[in-house]
């Protein structure tokens, strides 16, 4: 598998499942799967059993699906099977006995966080997965379940529309329907309204100009007040005001280099920076941070009240911390533009080893493990910096 290859190469990775023991191949590759083997599903919706077995089945689905077949793209049908292996591996940690009934709640959300861990400790064989890859992935993990219940939704029409700005549906569709036929139901009804139910989807993106592309807004305003506000309507054009200013919103573990990236791109502004507001105040990153939090809204508030662009710097690794702080800048009309910043995860340990105020490891590796990578749908603007230089203090 992957790190038999110095070079991530999609062709290799699609010839391990061309032979009919390649479920044997991952299991030697990768004893996380085996816990698979050993989680039970509800035998109302998967009377195959075990989430392993049916993973197979899904695997063995995508593979027989004659529009993957006849995909042209290595690339694509790569993403496509690793997605498809990958899909209930949240199971492992969500997965509940109440009652005679099995739950697993919120295993999508749970598996996205664990592809990221996997594909990105691939970077420990030297192997160079790319950062589109692993997200597509990770993404696609996330939403597999919404093709089946988009329509219970309140709202299904911003629910699909949100997922064209993270995964391709086209994609979705697909994996969703290998999931569906990848399952054995003894209520044949249960399952053929699965099926179906995955089909309306397909044609509710198409309907909607979603399908297998980012659903296209008539300006940046309109798509932020749609998708972070759930304001307006996303084939209209929505007044656009101008914004009092701008603040880039650094986001990235720490050790991933945001500060000497924020120096480098940004360093004619000015920065609004915790840990140099922590030196500050002499507190440690373990101690309470309300009061570094208050003085930082205090220095953010009075740079927007005059409209001065500037750079908050955080970890912001967060969805639900960039979600508070972004609040704070909209209250003064200004455009958040996040830049997240992400170096191959041995140049994040290794820079944080030379830091004047080093985090401990196992802090940041569960800050890792919680980590929100930023989307287009919290902000204004985004910005991928993938910098897998080492900054020249850790040289």
């Amino acid at each position: 598998m992957l790190q038999l290859n110095k070079k991530f190469n999609t062709d290799n990775v699609l010839d391990c499942f061309k032979d009919d023991n390649w479920p044997e191949v991952i299991l030697n590759t990768y004893p996380i799967f085996k816990k698979l083997s050993s989680c039970q599903q509800d035998p109302k919706y998967h009377e195959e059993g075990d989430v392993w077995t049916h993973t197979i089945q899904v695997v063995n689905s995508l593979l027989d699906d004659e529009e993957w077949q006849n995909m042209y793209s290595t690339d694509v049908k790569c993403v496509l099977v690793m997605s498809a292996l990958f899909h209930d591996i949240g199971k492992i940690y969500t997965t509940k006995h109440e009652g005679d009934r099995i739950t697993s709640m919120g295993h999508a959300h749970c598996g996205a966080r664990m592809v990221r861990e996997i594909l990105w400790d691939f970077n420990d064989y030297h192997v160079d997965v790319p950062w589109w890859f692993r997200e597509e992935v990770a993404n696609l993990v996330m939403l597999h379940m919404l093709p089946h219940n988009f329509l219970k939704k309140e709202d299904p029409l911003y629910y699909v529309i949100s997922a064209s700005m993270l995964v391709n549906t086209q994609f979705l569709e697909m994996l969703a329907r290998a999931d569906t036929n990848g399952r054995t139901c003894a209520d044949e009804v249960n399952k053929q309204e699965g099926v179906e139910g995955v089909q309306v989807f397909g044609e509710f993106c198409v309907e909607n100009h979603c399908y297998g592309r980012e659903k296209q807004f008539k300006t940046e305003y309109g798509r932020y007040k749609y998708l972070a506000d759930h304001e307006g309507h996303p084939d209209y054009n929505v007044y656009e005001g101008h914004y009092k200013g701008e603040v880039i919103m650094m986001s990235g573990l720490p050790g991933s280099g945001k500060d000497f990236f924020a120096n480098r791109v940004y360093g004619h502004l000015d920065m609004v920076s915790l840990d140099s507001i922590r030196k500050e105040l002499k507190i440690k990153p373990t101690d309470n941070q309300g009061q570094v939090s208050q003085l930082a809204k205090e220095r953010c508030r009075k740079h927007m009240r005059v409209g001065n662009k500037f750079v908050f710097n955080a970890t912001n690794i967060n969805k639900s911390t960039r979600s508070r702080w972004i609040k704070v800048f909209k209250q003064y009309n200004y455009r958040v533009l996040i830049t997240y910043v992400e170096p191959n995860f041995n140049t994040v340990l290794q820079q944080n080893r030379i830091r004047e105020n080093a985090v401990p490891e196992a802090v940041i590796m569960k800050m890792f493990r919680k980590l929100d990578v930023p989307s287009i749908i919290e902000c204004d603007f985004l910005e991928i910096a993938r910098t897998n230089y080492l900054t020249p203090a850790s040289v």
